[in-house]
């Protein structure tokens, strides 16, 4: 198989991407509550009853609740690659002569590297990218609501003013300035409700076009380990060195715990053999007392 000819420029492996989405898994989570509580009091209806607090708040937080397990573990598991060796780098998923360099490991001993298919994070697999814009079009649908709500209260605030100017003294004013307080204080949860929902859309958003850049690498391009002279690449010698010894003092265990196995089978061997003999000789004597004496 050719040689890979690492470019100077070749992308290092980071964790550039899956930081800044599990931050903002974080944040969705952060603001749910504020969120919930907004489309429920003190008014709701069932539009943004269904598609804001519903399918909106409370999926979304089980989604990213979720998937910040699996995006820690995911970050932890690349970490530990990127500290593992002293040359680290992306290199095309195909040779030059087009064979495939994702489907399994393998070394090149031309140069002493090492090629490790990039494992895909569970939040750019491909279910999670589409549940993640599925919560794009959620929100999408519920900010568009929100804004035409508010937009509605707006301007029932602005008619109902003028109607108290136009009706002067035949409207109670104590109770003209308890409504108009009233509708205002709708109008600000609404509007408070809607900037959060602009929010979650922007978070999920992200989140999904972030997850699929992540898929793109991971699925385009292969790990390259390269055996130099760093600190990362003695700690894992040292570490292949403990394990051998430690799987060297295993086998040799096992051979020992084999011979004393072998010893006992032989002593078992003859155990059965007296055994038998004994048998045979006490039958002897048996045999002996039944017979009848002669008569003189």
């Amino acid at each position: 198989m050719a040689a890979i000819e690492l470019p100077t420029d070749a992308p290092k492996l980071t964790t550039r991407l899956l930081k800044p989405i599990l931050v903002l898994l974080y944040i969705s989570i952060i603001i749910y509550l504020p969120t919930l509580v907004l489309s429920v009091f003190p008014y709701t209806d069932f539009v943004s009853l269904i598609v804001t607090t519903i399918f909106g708040a409370t999926f979304t937080v089980i989604f990213n609740t979720t998937f910040v397990v699996f995006t820690h573990k995911d970050l932890k598991r690349r970490n530990k690659l990127v500290q593992r060796s002293a040359v680290l780098a992306f290199a095309p998923a195909q040779d030059s002569g087009g064979s495939t360099l994702h489907s399994s490991p393998f070394k090149n001993t031309d140069r002493d590297y090492y090629y490790h298919p990039v494992r895909v994070p569970a939040i750019a697999r491909l279910p999670a990218i589409l549940v993640a814009f599925a919560f794009v079009v959620v929100w999408t649908l519920s900010a568009a609501y929100q804004i035409f709500i508010a937009y509605a209260q707006a301007r029932d605030i602005r008619n109902f003013k003028e109607d108290s100017i136009r009706l002067g003294g035949n409207r109670n004013a104590a109770y003209a300035a308890s409504e108009l307080e009233w509708k205002r204080e709708l109008l600000m949860y609404r509007s408070v409700l809607g900037a959060l929902v602009v929010v979650q859309l922007g978070i999920m958003a992200t989140v999904a076009s972030l997850a699929v850049r992540e898929r793109v690498w991971c699925r385009k391009l292969v790990v390259v380990v390269g055996e130099g002279d760093g600190e990362a690449e003695a700690k894992a010698k040292a570490d292949d060195a403990a394990e051998a010894k430690v799987v060297g003092s295993l086998q040799s265990r096992a051979g020992e715990v084999k011979r004393k196995g072998g010893q006992v089978v032989e002593e078992s061997k003859g155990l059965v053999d007296k055994d038998e003999e004994l048998e045979d000789a006490m039958m002897e004597v048996d045999l002996g007392t039944l017979v009848p004496r002669r008569r003189t």
